[in-house]
């Protein structure tokens, strides 16, 4: 389990973690306004009453993100009285190009909605010292960019407790996109969490894809359906009847081995629900490991509206409802209520790994 301090050791890394819930948006840019309020610049604070979202375009994950940010940002529209806007841009060169038309425009806040533009947003951040910036899945030092990131090994520690728990084969297994800092934090907990079920329960669940010793394992020689298909089918091949990609597109490829299993193999999603936008595989999830994107939005619109940050970051946990985990299977309220108790551990700090 990692602390603010050290996910600001591991500045400039970036997140390759993407999961898809719905169809991508199309190429053409277009400027969608969620509401019109006027806000009251005595409360707000003059252009801070405007708040403005740069999101990609790039793919189904993205799309998805930008669907949960805006959410985010309505709560901060009925909380806070400010104006927000959003802005849908294919490449960095026009996230460049429009962050200078914000700014002008009175943005006095401006998001990022992907690790995608770490670049964009540490420039636009230096060149543009009285506006504040945030950049979603992101770590950041600049006293005006304040990064959302996520202690989303934490959930998946919950996730791999429930895998274990529900495993007819006694194998489950993990694998990621890349050998990313913040994927692999995820693929440890997962391991722990079926560790800790096997000394808790007296089991003998294995967990392959990933040595939480070695701090090595499987990942997609590329992300896509068919990679993994393939490893689906490999860890199929091994025993595993519960996989928890942490991954991007190969996420769909394990899901058509899923489909295709009949109930054999289950998945468990990670940082946005798919279940909910391919309701058509919902049977095939056992729960997703979130990133309550909306909540770290909402919490950073807060700070950077009191002028309370300054080259920090926002850590999304168990405590602060910045990450989570969420059975698709209805759970017997005695497995319930102990999913809750090692939740509350973890908060606490009474497990850890």
């Amino acid at each position: 389990m990692f602390t603010n301090e050290q996910i600001s050791r591991c500045h400039g890394l970036l997140i390759a973690v993407c999961i898809g819930l719905a169809a991508c948006v199309g190429p053409t840019s277009k400027t969608v306004d969620f509401v019109a309020v006027v806000p009251d610049e005595d409360e707000i604070g003059g252009s801070n009453g405007l708040v403005c979202e740069i999101a990609s375009k790039r793919d189904a994950f993205q799309n998805s993100l930008t669907q949960l940010v805006g959410r985010g940002l309505a709560r901060a529209e009925n909380e806070f009285i400010v104006t927000t806007q959003i802005v849908a841009e294919s490449s960095k060169d026009e996230a460049s190009l429009q962050v200078k038309n914000l700014v002008d425009a009175g943005c006095g806040i401006i998001i990022f909605d992907g690790s995608t533009f770490l670049q964009v947003a540490s420039d636009a951040a230096i060149a543009n010292p009285g506006t504040q910036f945030a950049i979603v899945d992101a770590s950041t030092n600049l006293p005006n960019l304040y990064g959302l990131v996520f202690a989303a090994d934490q959930a998946a520690f919950l996730a791999g407790y429930v895998a274990a728990s529900e495993s007819k084969t006694g194998i489950v297994a993990t694998f990621g996109a890349n050998k990313d800092f913040y994927i692999t934090s995820s693929m440890t907990g997962f391991v722990r969490g079926v560790e800790y079920f096997n000394v808790r329960n007296g089991g003998e669940v294995r967990a392959l894809g990933w040595n939480v010793i070695e701090q090595d394992g499987d990942f997609v020689v590329k992300d896509d359906s068919v990679s993994g298909a393939n490893m689906a089918k490999q860890f199929i091949n091994d025993g595993a009847d519960v996989i928890f990609p942490v991954s991007a597109m190969s996420v769909f490829g394990v899901l058509s081995v899923a489909i295709e299993s009949a109930g054999r193999l289950k998945v468990i999603g990670f940082a946005v629900d798919l279940s909910i936008a391919n309701p058509s595989s919902k049977g095939v999830y056992l729960g997703t490991v979130r990133k309550r994107f909306d909540n770290a939005v909402f919490e950073a619109v807060h700070l950077m509206l009191d002028k309370m940050i300054g080259g920090v970051n926002y850590v999304g946990t168990l405590e602060n409802d910045g990450v989570g985990f969420e059975a698709s299977f209805i759970m017997s309220q005695k497995f319930e209520a102990e999913i809750e108790v090692l939740k509350l551990a973890i908060v606490e700090g009474s497990v850890t790994w």
